[in-house]
């Protein structure tokens, strides 16, 4: 987990230590998915998406891979489903808009995808890109509230009721 290790050095060195952050964990025995996301210039975007069993391995692979799927620059944005910065994981990289609708968040083995990242983001953790979590429905246009907005760098372990309802990400 390098950009966690960097980061969280940087800001011991500014704020003071309390404690450092702790290592993936599966909650209530479940797997872990980790889902990449990056936005093109030309306006396309790719993804990619893995699970890890509920195991000491499982949770090895997860922080390998985590390494592996190149969410390791700089503008990398980091959502998670749970607080703290745990449970299942999306990174984006890249400048646009994400509909959060569109993502694995759980992936049951046998089952395949049966959550996606609307209305799931509890905590976050962004990369050099300012950004916002928004509101939006099919159709709803640009007109909608910005109900979060972030700063590059930006570490919440918690957010807002209000945070937590995003259906969309954009980042600049």
């Amino acid at each position: 987990m390098k950009k966690l290790g960097v980061v969280w050095l940087l800001v011991c060195v500014a704020a003071g230590c309390a404690a450092e952050p702790t290592e993936p964990s599966a909650p209530d025995g479940q797997g872990l998915t980790l889902t990449k996301v990056r936005f093109n210039p030309d306006g396309t975007s790719e993804s990619t998406m893995q699970y890890f069993p509920p195991t000491e391995t499982g949770m090895k692979q997860l922080a390998l891979a985590e390494e592996d799927i190149g969410c390791y620059d700089y503008n990398a944005l980091w959502l998670y489903d749970s607080a703290d910065l745990q449970g299942n994981r999306l990174c984006m990289v890249g400048s646009g808009s994400f509909w959060l609708g569109s993502y694995c968040r759980v992936w049951v083995p046998r089952h395949g995808c049966i959550l996606s990242w609307d209305k799931s983001v509890r905590s976050l953790w962004a990369g050099a890109r300012a950004g916002e979590l928004r509101t939006r429905q099919p159709g709803g246009g640009d007109a909608n509230p910005i109900l979060y907005p972030f700063n590059p760098w930006q570490v919440d372990w918690t957010l807002s009721a209000t945070a937590q309802d995003a259906w969309e990400v954009m980042q600049y």
